[in-house]
């Protein structure tokens, strides 16, 4: 399927019947047999301190393509259900710098969502709106998603000295906590919350995979707008807090393998965007602090406890809970957030719609996740880790780096191990 993607909708009116035609970043913009996404951006863009790159502003029109092809083409429609063809042509304000990074975006996309990718990048696209244009105090970028990383990340930022300039991807429902969350720190911090709304004449995919390439699109946004607002301009830290057991994420399963598991911080996918980025000329660190800590080690060595004890329970977690207004305390991120403060010793007042193990154990309807990681615990003591571990994606050739990576997966299985012993849930 190929999908068109531009500002312009004199362009869009000539796109041919065999593709569909996006609108990008108008507010009442509407297409026939197309769709429009980023309209609910502009705002928030007009409120950074200062105008960000036109590089980094292309970067996010080209992560705003993606979220619409991904949510406009269907994987039912796909030979095999899921892994779609997908072309897209995408107006920006400066093709020239994409020349040399396509082949490297189109092959991270791949990886994160298990589609075939091709992009086609030209000239006459977008250009970033005016901004305020006022001096930043914050000194770095924080993705900020409401969940108890990202709280974790902004917490440790905070502790040390450092003013984060949070980022959010405000989905229904989801705004509500990172803003409340966002106000936690003893200090106003600057929050960048954007929506892609993006919105189609026709029926949605619900997947979701490339999400973070967006989520990251808009860190580097407003990393590169606090670059333009230092004088003289300086390298701006993106981090992107995820404890390390997540961001690996082999597969419990073979069921679960390739892209119907997550690899949003995958070191491998963040390494090909610190490519794209370096390529590119911007003057941008992408860290994840927590790539090899456990999320209960994360917990237990927060440099500010009571902070975290107040709030680590108004953080979300799981992945369902958007359907009840609740988190279900069963799937897969919920377990590891339970094991988590099972490790650090913080009691977990969290209300689960499942809130005691057993009773999911015994339930066949919601104990897939709870039976595929204790099968997960009963092979980690007998198989190899690194073989394991590369299934969810390519490891780092160094060694040393290798070992600490598959050491982190082995401790975050003990940790579960541990909770779910204590939870009479295994052996």
């Amino acid at each position: 399927m190929k999908l068109i993607t531009s500002g312009d909708l004199q362009h869009l009116a000539t796109v041919p019947s065999t593709a569909i035609p996006v609108l990008l970043y108008q507010p009442r913009g509407t297409i026939p047999n197309g769709g429009t996404v980023g309209n609910g951006l502009v705002k928030a863009i007009q409120a950074l301190p200062a105008r960000p790159s036109t590089t980094a502003f292309d970067f996010l029109t080209i992560a705003l393509s993606v979220i619409a092809a991904d949510t406009f083409v269907r994987r039912n429609d796909a030979p095999d259900n899921w892994t779609r063809t997908i072309e897209l042509e995408i107006a920006v304000a400066d093709p020239t710098p994409w020349q040399s990074v396509n082949t490297t975006l189109e092959k991270a996309l791949s990886f994160l969502s298990g589609d075939i990718w091709r992009f086609r990048i030209v000239g006459g696209g977008p250009s970033c709106p005016p901004v305020s244009n006022k001096l930043a105090s914050e000194d770095c970028v924080c993705l900020f998603s409401g969940g108890l990383d990202s709280t974790l990340g902004a917490i440790k930022l905070t502790s040390e000295g450092r003013l984060p300039l949070l980022v959010s991807q405000a989905y229904p429902r989801e705004g509500t906590i990172q803003r409340s969350l966002a106000k936690i720190f003893g200090q106003p911090l600057h929050h960048f919350v954007g929506n892609a709304d993006p919105k189609f004449s026709g029926n949605n995919e619900t997947s979701m995979r490339p999400r973070s390439l967006l989520f990251l699109a808009c860190g580097i946004l407003a990393a590169s707008s606090l670059a333009n607002s230092h004088t003289p301009q300086t390298k701006v830290d993106v981090f992107v807090p995820e404890n390390g057991l997540i961001a690996l994420n082999p597969p419990l399963t073979r069921r679960r393998l390739g892209s119907h598991s997550t690899r949003t911080t995958h070191p491998w996918f963040l390494t090909e965007i610190r490519k794209v980025l370096q390529k590119l000329n911007l003057p941008i660190n992408l860290i994840n602090p927590f790539e090899f800590e456990t999320k209960g080690e994360m917990m237990a060595s927060s440099p500010n406890p009571n902070l975290l004890k107040a709030h680590a329970t108004e953080t979300v977690s799981c992945g369902k809970w958007k359907r009840k207004r609740k988190q279900c305390g069963r799937c897969l991120p919920c377990l590891i957030r339970r094991a988590a403060f099972h490790h650090s010793g913080i009691t977990d007042n969290t209300l689960y719609r499942f809130p005691t193990l057993s009773d999911v154990k015994n339930n066949p309807k919601e104990h897939d996740d709870l039976l595929a990681l204790a099968l997960a615990l009963r092979k980690s003591t007998s198989a190899n880790l690194d073989s394991w571990v590369t299934m969810g994606g390519p490891l780092p050739e160094d060694p040393q780096i290798r070992k600490r990576y598959v050491n982190v997966f082995q401790r975050g299985m003990d940790e579960m191990k541990d909770y779910l012993t204590a939870e009479h849930c295994y052996p």
